[in-house]
């Protein structure tokens, strides 16, 4: 075999009669037009690359416009350097970050594209009382679990304009069930939910489905396990155009007729992006 079909996986040659100015930046615009992952594998995998996959100016593209009014929020950021755009990236896509104490909201960034994603607290309105109950609260890392024998209602809000923009997100609540409190439904008394989401100027989406498996369910066409162990199903889907300042609203609507229900725990509604 030749030389030059031993070394045919080494692309330097592609850029080698280029001003070099002009070549490192076309190789940083080809880069942060990638998703994240694939900019991370182009650095091992492609030595011509590897220093425009490793730049700053490359991941201050990928990584959100506001991000650094974001970062300014954060209520307890670790006492941490980053030597690089790039290592700020990844603490950011496995590390949720608590953004104002007074609100619960917690940030990070999706690993696939680099869009924002948030955990939003949630009111519990516990039937038959009148008002949404500003006491009943639960936020990431602070589980609320709670017992009742008739209705509940779940809703939490975030502003549009902390979404990222030109995305279509979709709402997750997350919860699990005590079973050691007797919440194993049956087919014939399973007890469904109303969800939606929306802004509140705008026509919300209502469906119905169902927070828990029943006995002998293998598969449950809403509930989904996560890999931690907790629960999530499907709200709804948004899409942020950007440039708007909306509240928008999420729901779960207990509307079973009077069934007794327990055991139930949540840690909020999960905002993410929708892939696929």
């Amino acid at each position: 075999m030749s030389k030059e079909g031993e070394e045919g996986c080494d692309d330097t040659n592609l850029f080698s009669k280029l001003p070099e100015e002009f070549g490192q930046a076309f190789m940083e615009e080809v880069v942060s037009r990638m998703n994240p992952v694939d900019a991370c594998r182009l650095s091992v995998v492609a030595k011509s690359f590897r220093s425009a996959a490793e730049s700053d100016a490359v991941w201050e593209r990928l990584l959100p416009n506001d991000y650094e009014e974001i970062l300014c929020r954060v209520d307890s950021l670790p006492d941490i350097y980053f030597a690089s755009k790039k290592d700020l990236y990844l603490f950011l896509i496995g590390n949720p970050l608590l953004i104002d104490a007074n609100t619960k909201i917690f940030f990070w960034l999706d690993k696939w594209s680099g869009k924002k994603c948030f955990m939003i607290p949630i009111s519990i309105k516990l039937y038959p009382e009148v008002d949404w109950n500003p006491s009943y609260e639960s936020s990431f890392r602070e589980i609320y679990g709670f017992h009742w024998e008739e209705w509940f209602g779940i809703r939490g809000k975030i502003s549009t304009s902390m979404l990222s923009p030109d995305t279509t997100y979709t709402a997750y609540l997350v919860h699990k069930w005590d079973y050691g409190f007797g919440c194993n439904f049956f087919a014939e008394d399973r007890p469904a939910f109303e969800v939606s989401v929306g802004c509140s100027e705008d026509e919300s989406v209502n469906r119905v489905v169902y927070l828990d498996r029943k006995i002998g369910e293998t598969c449950n066409e809403y509930v989904v396990e996560r890999i931690d162990g907790w629960l999530e199903v499907e709200l709804g889907e948004y899409f942020n155009k950007g440039g708007e300042n909306k509240d928008l609203e999420m729901s779960v609507v207990d509307v079973t007729d009077g069934l007794g229900k327990t055991g139930f725990n949540t840690q909020g509604i999960e905002i993410r992006p929708k892939h696929g």
